[in-house]
């Protein structure tokens, strides 16, 4: 795939990379997400929270669509690969009379 950055809306990585951070800073081994309180009792959130989830939603949106070009992109290749190597097979059977 290269070193072509090939995720947008993000025109370069490090704007991907925040997001990521972001949503990192928010929980980042994802305890508070998953459990109300901590292991000592207390509230896993702190008191009172403020997330907007629709701020929320738009980052994620973006995240979700620059992953899916990301996987498409990264599918291309696979398959370009694959069609390359039995290309090649094809040719060697070929070239020894195998086929």
């Amino acid at each position: 795939m290269g070193d072509a950055w090939c995720c947008p809306p993000f025109s370069e990585p490090k704007e991907f990379r925040a997001v990521l951070d972001a949503l990192s800073n928010v929980d980042e081994k994802s305890f508070a997400f998953r459990y109300p309180v901590n292991t000592s009792g207390a509230p896993a959130w702190p008191d009172p929270l403020r997330f907007d989830l629709f701020r929320a939603c738009e980052h994620l949106d973006r995240l979700l669509g620059a992953l899916d070009n990301a996987a498409a992109a990264a599918a291309g290749e696979r398959d370009a690969r694959m069609d390359a190597a039995v290309e090649t097979a094809t040719l060697e059977r070929e070239a020894w009379g195998l086929e």
